[in-house]
């Protein structure tokens, strides 16, 4: 019978961006996000202090796309050679449905994805 073990698995909670620092380089296995798309949703209350770091709250297309790029710099840094980056983006269409892709090494799409 074959089985796969996982010796230990790390779920980081937090500021991406704060979270990918802490970590030695080419550490990680992997690495899965569905980053906020631009100005259509905040996670964070009005108030919060760290509202206007909030990814996703820039004020142009082109703050947004460069904080998504520092942030993949950082995953970079912490992937190894052998690690597997997956981003989750889409747009809203009519009738409120959206299509997006997990952008993977080999370009599939997963199931329930369409590219857009």
């Amino acid at each position: 019978m074959e089985s796969n073990t996982v010796a230990s698995v790390t779920v980081l909670i937090g500021d991406v961006r704060r979270q990918l620092a802490t970590l030695p380089p080419a550490s990680v296995h992997c690495v899965v996000t569905s980053p906020p798309y631009w100005q259509l949703r905040s996670y964070l209350p009005p108030n919060d202090p760290a509202k206007e770091q909030e990814i996703g709250n820039e004020a142009t297309p082109a703050e947004y796309i460069a904080h998504l790029v520092s942030v993949f710099d950082a995953v970079a840094r912490v992937l190894r050679p052998d690690g597997t980056p997956g981003l989750i983006s889409g747009i809203p269409i009519p009738e409120g449905i959206r299509r997006g892709c997990p952008v993977m090494p080999n370009g599939a799409c997963g199931a329930g994805f369409m590219a857009p």
